[in-house]
C-alpha cells in the first residue's frame, strides 16, 4: 500500500477522513473549519500524522439526515459490501 504523509503539520482539504473514535480522546473542536481541525489542530495536539493512502477503496454511506430513509433500503449497505469484498477481499478477519 502506498502512502503520502507531508512534512510537518499541514491542511488539507479532506474528500474522506478516517480514524477510530478512541484516538480522539478529550480533543475538542477548537473553532475555525473542520479540515483545519481534523487535518492540521488534531494531529499536531497528538503528535501524529495524517496520510494519503491512494489504493483505499471508501464509500461515503450517508450523511445523518440520510439515514431514516436508508432504513427501509437494507440492500445498500450490503451491495456496498459485497463491492468492497469483490475488489478488495474478505473484510472479516
Amino acid at each position: 500500500m502506498s502512502c503520502f504523509c507531508p512534512p510537518g503539520y499541514v491542511r488539507w482539504s479532506i474528500t474522506l477522513i478516517l480514524f477510530k473514535g478512541e484516538e480522539l480522546g478529550n480533543f475538542t473542536h477548537g473553532g475555525g473549519d473542520d479540515e483545519t481541525q481534523i487535518s492540521q489542530v488534531f494531529p499536531e495536539a497528538a503528535g501524529r500524522h495524517c496520510a494519503a493512502v491512494g489504493p483505499a477503496l471508501a464509500v461515503h454511506y450517508s450523511y445523518y439526515t440520510q439515514r431514516p430513509g436508508l432504513g427501509s433500503q437494507p440492500e445498500v449497505l450490503a451491495t456496498y459490501t459485497r463491492i468492497a469484498e469483490n475488489t478488495c477481499g474478505s473484510l472479516v478477519g
